[in-house]
């Protein structure tokens, strides 16, 4: 059986507009929505209570010169050392997320850089020097064709 998450449309679109804008106003919602401010806070409430709100985030977008390269780096390690190795790439700002991959696949990271000098001094000055890694396989995406999927709204 799919676990299910059962909210109404109303709050499909108090999710939709904070995901758009975290920082809007329940006032602002309320209007958009037709129902007032203290129930808006309510069903936030409620969503936050449920954990389908998690959190609130930024999105950081870089100028588009600064960022051009993006990349998935796939890493080979040492079975003991793949903790370690995950939480050392996760403190390079290069790194946007770490995957830990059943079977074979290693470690999974999305990565961004500027060129691809920047790529390569940044594989061959900082991954290749982080103990415990075998084998690197870089594959540079050339395309990004959905960003985000959000099962709430399928």
């Amino acid at each position: 059986m799919k676990n299910e998450i059962n909210i109404d449309e109303i709050d499909k679109r108090i999710i939709m507009f904070l995901k758009k804008d975290a920082k809007i106003s329940l006032q602002d919602i309320a209007a958009e929505v037709g129902k007032t401010e203290n129930t808006i806070r309510r069903r936030i409430k409620t969503l936050e209570d449920k954990g389908i709100i998690s959190g609130y985030t930024i999105r950081i977008s870089l100028p588009k010169k600064k960022s051009k390269i993006k990349t998935f780096l796939r890493i080979d390690s040492n079975i003991s050392k793949t903790r370690d190795i995950a939480y050392k790439l996760s403190q390079f700002p290069e790194i946007e997320h770490i995957y830990f991959m059943s079977g074979e696949c290693g470690i999974w990271a999305v990565s961004n850089f500027v060129d691809i000098p920047h790529l390569d001094k940044f594989l061959e000055n900082h991954i290749s020097k982080v103990d415990g890694i075998k084998r690197i396989i870089n594959c540079i995406i050339l395309n990004e064709f959905r960003k985000e999927k959000d099962e709430i709204f399928q």
